[in-house]
Order: structure tokens, then sequence, then C-alpha cells
């Protein structure tokens, strides 16, 4: 699988860096002075893929004005997660549908 460098979110495009983090520290969103999401380079795998959709979600609360909480997000990254693993099915139509109609 191609490693994810970028997402766009809205009009913007937020860059995906694999970098040095502090041990504890997963990943982090900057808005400032542009954006960017920065995950640690230890993570790998499912870990890795689950800090970057959080670090997504951050992105889309500060861009979008929604002002959660970070137990809100994360609440949103495992049920949204879990979903999406217990309706695979369900779920490979529905993104087939919504980029075939946009």
């Amino acid at each position: 699988m191609d490693e994810i460098t970028s997402v766009q979110i809205g009009p913007i495009d937020v860059p995906i860096s694999i970098t040095l983090l502090e041990e504890r520290v997963m990943g982090e969103y900057h808005h400032s002075p542009s954006p960017i999401i920065k995950i640690n380079h230890k993570s790998s795998g499912i870990v890795k893929d689950m800090t970057i959709f959080h670090e997504v979600l951050e992105a889309i609360t500060e861009l979008y004005g929604l002002n959660f909480s970070e137990r809100d997000i994360r609440t949103l990254e495992m049920s949204l997660c879990q979903f999406v693993k217990d309706n695979p099915y369900e779920v490979r139509q529905w993104v087939e549908r919504v980029l075939t109609t946009v």
C-alpha cells in the first residue's frame, strides 16, 4: 500500500510528514504557519493509520471551527474506525457511490 503523503481538507492540501516527535507523542496537527500533520516515525501499521485518521479529524475540527475536545476527537476516531471495520462492504459501496456522483 502506498504511503499517504497528504490529504485534501476543504480547499487546503495538508501534507503528512513522518518525523521525529517526542517519545509519547503519536501525532500532531499544526494549522499555523501552514497546515501540516506530523506522525511519529516509530509508528507503524494500524497504529500509524489510526493516528493519521485522528490527526485528520483534528484538522477538520480546526479548519471548520467545530471546537471539539481531544476526548470528542478520540471518540469519533474509535467509533468511526470500528464502524468501518464492522461494515466493510457497506462502506465500500457508499464510498464508490460518493466518488462516482460528486
